[in-house]
């Protein structure tokens, strides 16, 4: 008997891996050529130059036993790897073929826009790139309001892109003076560009909103500016920013 059930676990164990954590082949091939026609049709690229490398697609029906991970599709084009994501729930599909080139516009875009900060970085900008099916025509702004459509976590807009501003000061006077003349028009690009932020006005650009001087930690739907400079805390949604300055 417990031969027979032991048999019968690692026979649908195969099954499952074979077809995908419980999707079946056709629904697979479906997904998968659904695809490969909206990454051609989005770049207006030739199918016959995709290649599939891996195929980790499932649909909306999908049976796991503990979690599937990733619904993606790895092709490669122009002998460069490349990454399909599918998005079974609403039925539409993302790349990140324009990574490379959104994230060095909107690189050169804010350090274009905000010359006087000593460091940007940019983090998990991969993230939102994937989940979006529109394709970015050089108007960042646009751009990031697209991904947004798409950005939901328990009915609230959720996105990943962190952009991390770093201005530096030598003591409390500098850090009022440059957290005056600047803080405004960097939260007002900011919050247009609907990304999640910080600004750090401190010493050293590794501190933390503790042994800053000002320290504006800004994601989703809220908005932090811890300040040490007068030993206070703000707080706020983001919503109510364009209402009235809560810092």
């Amino acid at each position: 008997m417990m031969k027979k059930l032991s048999r019968l676990l690692i026979t649908l164990t195969i099954i499952i891996i074979l077809t995908g954590c419980g999707t079946s082949v056709l629904e697979k091939r479906k997904i998968t050529n659904n695809a490969i026609n909206y990454f051609s049709a989005k770049y207006n690229i030739n199918k016959k130059n995709i290649k599939i490398n891996r195929n980790f697609l499932y649909g909306k029906d999908e049976t796991c036993l503990d979690s599937c991970g990733e619904n993606y599709l790895y092709i490669n084009y122009n002998n460069e790897k490349f990454i399909i994501k599918y998005n079974p729930s609403e039925d539409y599909y993302g790349d990140n073929y324009q990574y490379n080139q959104i994230y060095e516009d909107f690189l050169k875009y804010l350090n274009t826009k905000f010359n006087y900060v000593n460091e940007i970085k940019i983090d998990s900008l991969d993230s939102d790139v994937i989940r979006t099916s529109n394709k970015y025509n050089g108007n960042l702004k646009d751009y990031f309001k697209n991904i947004k459509k798409h950005m939901y976590d328990d009915g609230k807009k959720q996105g990943f892109t962190w952009v991390k501003i770093w201005i530096e000061a030598k003591d409390e006077t500098e850090a009022k003076e440059l957290n005056q003349k600047y803080s405004k028009e960097l939260i007002t690009e900011l919050e247009d560009l609907e990304v999640n932020y910080n600004i750090t006005i401190s010493t050293n650009s590794k501190t933390n909103e503790y042994s800053s001087f000002y320290h504006y930690h800004v994601y989703d739907s809220y908005f932090y500016l811890t300040d040490k400079v007068n030993n206070h805390r703000y707080s706020c949604k983001r919503s109510e920013l364009k209402y009235r300055q809560c810092y």
